[in-house]
């Protein structure tokens, strides 16, 4: 399920796999690798592992690192410098400094190296662009460091080798690999720009570089998901899937050179969720996971196809691509990246239950949500929750705190943030939401329903008609509806006030015991009482019988007890 699939410019096997792909083509020398995130620079290129390993590929050599006693939750590279951040907010820096950019005395760093300045701030989103940084710390903060130019008006005449605060009140900002500006986004919602805009790339109505950091007045009308930036032209994403571009022909996605966020036309059918952009190239993903493809001249294919370039937006096809419901897309200065990563099984089930708001039992600014689920993701009563959101927070920032409760999708949002620290539950990043659910799970007092599993009994005389007698499995019936399409089903057909449902597939307490821990930690675990033969046997078919979500890690925790056992 993880694959890589690359294309455009290679030099000395920056792609992670040496010859000219004017396509894109699979990476199978990555396969060993579980990819979960890709940042490229300037002939180099980082790759974050689900096992905590970063992958270095620069000179034809596949290099790994390991920040010890640390998880890295993202990484971003700058044209010439690259950071890890990680789960604690802390912030590591690799290669070039040539500047101050990444804000240490060496000029160059050869291995991932802490940066000491936000000892008393958690930083919680790191970009590195042309030869500049940028960071975002829980409070609001936003600092800047490299050119001086790029960063405010206060720098513009110096350059900066440690990190300056830029603003304060930010929720969000935006730059980009080879990107000689930024935006940030205010609290208050005030979209602002600064950097180098000779191309018209920051949609401030000129083409001339910012002397003074500026607010734009000419934007979309609903709200912005997402910017991305290239060397000379700009594109954005809004809430209601439509794209806006601004400066030179290149990636702006339409067929003419703009100073303002312009609608790029002839997408009226599609609806993007996410968007990427190199130096002049640009990817996008539809909700119909349609790939599209668009900017530069394509001269190393790093549009993903071989003909002439795309000025405007059009579809890239993969023959070979395994499944379009996983795709992430990452732009590098000249190549392309398509990859798929599995989704969270837990969490893919969460988000259809929110999608399909089967069984909701309440609504906060009009939108269905589950009592019992914001409960055990925030420990607060939905009554509490409910009335502080209503009150204080408006529907768009309320369906913000929804999405992290059923996805644990919390970006670099300090609203979020926010409301975690106003309600006093525990720090957004530190709320693992496979943790959560275990913790539920050995919460005995708080399940409401039973399964029941019929005993079978040997002795039993046949000509005997005798009561059919159970065992009870305690659960959360939750856990159940969200997990599971035969319980949903089942829920269906049954009372409301139900506090139990029997189990028909004929498998052994022991079994379905282990079996209803796994929704809850999508993991296999066995003690020294479990037969681990029988259990593989008997829960062999349980993914396709209980009607798992196509994304379940059920089969393969099965092969691993088979491998460990050898059965």
């Amino acid at each position: 399920m993880y694959k890589v699939y690359g294309c455009g410019s290679n030099p000395q096997g920056l792609l992670g796999k040496r010859g000219t792909f004017n396509k894109f083509t699979l990476i199978d020398t990555l396969d060993k690798y579980r990819i979960i995130q890709i940042s490229c620079g300037y002939q180099i290129n980082f790759m974050l592992t689900d096992d905590n390993v970063i992958i270095e590929i620069r000179n034809s050599n596949i290099k790994e690192h390991k920040i010890p006693n640390e998880t890295v939750v993202s990484i971003n590279t700058g044209t010439y410098h690259s950071f890890a951040l990680t789960e604690s907010g802390n912030v590591y820096a690799i290669h070039g400094n040539k500047i101050g950019q990444v804000c240490l005395n060496k000029c160059n760093l050869s291995t991932f190296t802490k940066l000491p300045f936000f000892e008393d701030k958690k930083v919680i989103k790191v970009l590195g662009s042309y030869e500049n940084s940028y960071f975002l710390c829980e409070n609001g903060d936003y600092y800047g460091s490299g050119m001086g130019k790029r960063l405010s008006e206060t720098f513009v005449n110096k350059d900066i080798n440690s990190p300056e605060l830029l603003s304060s009140n930010v929720e969000e900002f935006y730059s980009g690999n080879e990107a000689r500006g930024h935006f940030f986004i205010r609290e208050n919602g005030d979209v602002m720009a600064f950097g180098e805009n000779d191309c018209g790339q920051l949609g401030v109505g000129s083409s001339e570089n910012l002397k003074i950091t500026t607010k734009l007045t000419v934007l979309p009308s609903a709200p912005i998901n997402q910017i991305c930036m290239g060397f000379y032209s700009s594109t954005l994403i809004t809430k209601d899937g439509k794209l806006y571009g601004t400066g030179k022909l290149y990636n702006n996605g339409l067929d003419k050179k703009t100073e303002v966020f312009t609608h790029v036309t002839g997408l009226e059918n599609e609806f993007i969720t996410h968007l990427s952009s190199g130096q002049d190239q640009s990817l996008a993903l539809t909700d119909s996971l349609k790939i599209l493809a668009w900017g530069g001249n394509n001269s190393n294919g790093d549009q993903g196809h071989s003909g002439s370039a795309f000025k405007k937006p059009l579809e890239v096809t993969i023959p070979d691509l395994e499944s379009k419901e996983n795709v992430v897309l990452h732009c590098g200065l000249y190549c392309s990246y398509i990859y798929t990563v599995p989704k969270n099984s837990l969490i893919s089930d969460l988000q259809n239950l929110r999608k399909t708001g089967l069984f909701s039992d309440c609504k906060i600014h009009g939108k269905p949500c589950h009592k019992e689920l914001i409960k055990w993701r925030t420990g607060k009563p939905i009554h509490e929750v409910k009335k502080h959101l209503e009150e204080v927070y408006s529907e768009e920032q309320s369906n913000l705190f929804l999405e992290w409760v059923y996805t644990n999708n919390y970006s670099s949002n300090t609203t979020l943030i926010r409301i975690s620290q106003e309600l006093e539950f525990e720090d957004l990043k530190t709320i693992k939401i496979n943790e959560v659910f275990k913790k539920i799970y050995s919460d005995e007092d708080s399940k409401d329903f039973k399964l029941l599993v019929a005993i079978d009994d040997e002795d039993d005389n046949e000509e005997e008609e005798e009561e059919e007698e159970f065992e009870e499995i305690p659960v959360h019936k939750l856990i159940l509806i969200a997990r599971s399409g035969l319980f949903r089903e089942m829920f269906q057909n049954i009372k409301e006030e139900s506090k139990s449902v029997k189990d028909f597939s004929g498998k052994s307490i022991e079994s379905l015991e282990i079996f209803i821990k796994f929704l809850y930690t999508d993991k296999i675990e066995l003690t020294a009482d479990d037969d681990p033969q029988l259990v593989v046997e008997e829960l062999s078919d349980a993914a396709e019988y209980y009607q798992l979500n196509k994304f379940s890690t059920l089969n393969r925790e099965l092969k691993k007890i088979s491998l460990q056992f050898k059965l």
